[in-house]
């Protein structure tokens, strides 16, 4: 066999066979299946997941307008507003599997950034966590969150039934924290009980420079004896005849505050700290289209006074006042229900907050509102009107304030 012969049929029998005459053309190749799915949902956004599921992005944006209309009836003035109240940019979504979960919300409107003098004062980040369930009943969470103490903050504000939160949340409640929890959101599997433990730097929103030794611990429980349901959503959309319950109890200490409520509120007078043990209780209950909603808070706080000056027009600059901590107590509670058949919302609130010990700083106040809502396409987009009569005690018929706001929601 000449030499060239064995390399020439080794070249030949790898060459790809071409169709024998008459015979039909080989099959066309099938289009590859592309890798990332892409899904669309009013009020949930945009999301892009993988193919193989180990990767994910979701994309949101949320929008609050509101329109309010205040009347001071002992100074006899008569106020408005139109503003974005929230204006929100969401991204959430997993990397390397659907365990290791991230979490991120922006927020621009003049509020969310806290403007004083034309100017912000706050960052637009809100929330930015990662959070790992590779074990199921010891999630952990890490970065910037709603700290887990009251359950009406930590109801997402798309989820509300009136266009804000109730006055005794708004002076008790703990807001966001930079720190870490661990929870488990359905202890054993049971479906009854819920848990999260966490320990936060105490600075609030944004913090970032070195502080004191003072750190905000907290603890929650949550229990379900009919099982769980939609509880941090303030209408009963399911509007299912089986009555649904959930009973929540927290507990937080923070150490060194420097807001007059804690992470919250401007520092006091004179410039000190407060160490603050903080309490709250609620519950929530669901049937046939009605939600019942209560919550109770108390606060008892121990200051260390600073030496803050200001300036007395006369004497100059001296110490300042000393003030007292804001101890105190307060609660709510709200009823809704969501008309049969049409997406009617109707609802009304009573609440107050109240010192606790003579000496405290925590002016007393009440409220009652009533509420109207209408879901064009449940939160996703929403229109919503209230009216609120807040007063301090004993200053009615001729102190208080009437306040009627109408909100628009939207939600992409």
């Amino acid at each position: 066999m000449p030499p060239l012969l064995p390399p020439l049929l080794a070249v030949l029998a790898a060459a790809p066979s071409s169709s024998a005459p008459g015979s039909s053309e080989s099959e066309p190749e099938t289009e590859a299946e592309p890798t990332v799915r892409t899904t669309i949902d009013p009020g949930s956004g945009i999301r892009w997941t993988a193919a193989d599921d180990r990767f994910s992005l979701g994309l949101g944006l949320f929008a609050q307008l509101l329109h309010t209309i205040e009347h001071d009836v002992a100074d006899e003035q008569t106020t408005q507003a139109f503003e974005f109240r929230r204006a929100r940019l969401r991204l959430d979504g997993h990397v390397f599997g659907p365990h290791n979960r991230f979490f991120v919300q922006l927020a621009f409107s003049p509020r969310d950034l806290q403007f004083q003098d034309g100017r912000p004062t706050k960052t637009p980040i809100f929330d930015w966590f990662v959070e790992f369930d590779h074990i199921p009943d010891v999630v952990l969470r890490v970065g910037q969150f709603r700290v887990p103490f009251s359950r009406q903050r930590r109801i997402s504000i798309a989820h509300i039934m009136m266009a804000d939160r109730a006055l005794a949340n708004f002076e008790f409640n703990l807001d966001r924290d930079v720190g870490m929890s661990v929870r488990s959101p359905d202890l054993m599997g049971w479906g009854r009980l819920r848990y999260e433990l966490g320990v936060f730097i105490g600075e609030g929103r944004d913090a970032f420079a070195p502080g004191g030794p003072g750190m905000l611990t907290v603890g929650r429980v949550e229990v379900l004896p009919l099982g769980t349901f939609s509880d941090y959503d303030e209408t009963d959309r399911d509007r299912s005849r089986r009555p649904r319950l959930s009973l929540g109890g927290a507990y937080a200490f923070l150490a060194e505050a420097k807001g007059n409520r804690g992470i919250l509120g401007p520092p006091p007078t004179d410039g000190g700290t407060t160490d603050t043990h903080n309490v709250t209780a609620d519950a929530m209950l669901k049937v046939a289209g009605m939600t019942v909603l209560g919550e109770v808070y108390w606060r008892r706080g121990r200051r260390e006074y600073g030496d803050a000056f200001v300036d007395d027009p006369v004497l100059g600059s001296v110490l300042a006042p000393r003030e007292a901590p804001r101890d105190g107590w307060g609660w709510f509670l709200q009823a809704g229900w969501l008309v049969p058949r049409i997406p009617l919302e109707l609802g009304t609130r009573y609440g107050f907050v109240r010192p606790s010990r003579r000496g405290s700083s925590l002016p007393p106040r009440d409220e009652v509102s009533a509420s109207v809502g209408w879901y064009f396409h449940g939160p996703a987009l929403k229109l919503v009107a209230d009216y609120t009569r807040g007063w301090p005690p004993g200053s009615l018929p001729e102190g208080g304030v009437h306040q009627a706001r109408v909100q628009l929601q939207a939600a992409f």
